[in-house]
């Protein structure tokens, strides 16, 4: 059966990702509202996610496939979202600075047909080491407005690469969508040859 492929998120990082795997797919966002009752980082980006893969499954019709994500930046089981000042974005790489921490994304995919509704999903987790950073390092990476629309005040395809020192897992996760899980799983369910 061929399926229309929908992507629920408005992320650049994740269009580009997502483009590795399906050629062509339409974006629908999702407005819902992200609250979660999980308390593990790897489950909450699961129930994210799945909340935002819902609210767009809802709004399209059968034999299509929604794929919809969410991710965390984590750092000794605390969550870092996304910075709304300079303070906080300073506050935060302070506490990433010389450690190592994790970066979590949850995937849902909803395939829709005439017959069913079936739902999938996954949790990803990468550990990333920071080298130590200088009050100057912090600061000059801050003003250059990168982290502002990033979890954890960070991206690890900008300027910021050049602070860690190694990752262990899939650079792809960290940057906002588990390419290789991705594509394993739903070959597996036979939504692709």
């Amino acid at each position: 059966m061929k399926y229309e492929w929908v992507l629920a998120s408005a992320s650049p990082r994740r269009k580009e990702l997502l483009k590795m795997v399906i050629d062509d797919y339409t974006i629908v966002v999702s407005d819902c509202e992200e609250k979660y009752t999980s308390e593990k980082p790897g489950d909450i980006v699961k129930e994210l996610a799945q909340l935002k893969g819902r609210a767009v499954a809802g709004k399209v019709g059968d034999n299509t496939i929604v794929i919809s994500a969410d991710t965390v930046v984590c750092v000794d089981g605390k969550i870092l979202g996304k910075p709304c000042n300079y303070d906080e974005a300073v506050n935060m790489l302070s506490s990433l600075s010389g450690r190592k921490h994790q970066v979590y994304t949850g995937v849902c995919v909803i395939c829709k047909s005439e017959e069913k509704t079936e739902e999938s999903v996954f949790s990803e987790v990468t550990d990333i080491f920071v080298d130590e950073l200088s009050l100057k390092e912090i600061h000059d990476y801050v003003i250059s407005e990168e982290p502002y629309d990033k979890a954890g005040s960070y991206a690890i395809q900008g300027s910021f690469a050049k602070h860690i020192s190694r990752i262990c897992g899939d650079y792809n996760n960290v940057v906002g969508f588990p390419v290789y899980a991705f594509y394993k799983m739903i070959k597996e369910k036979g939504y692709i040859k």
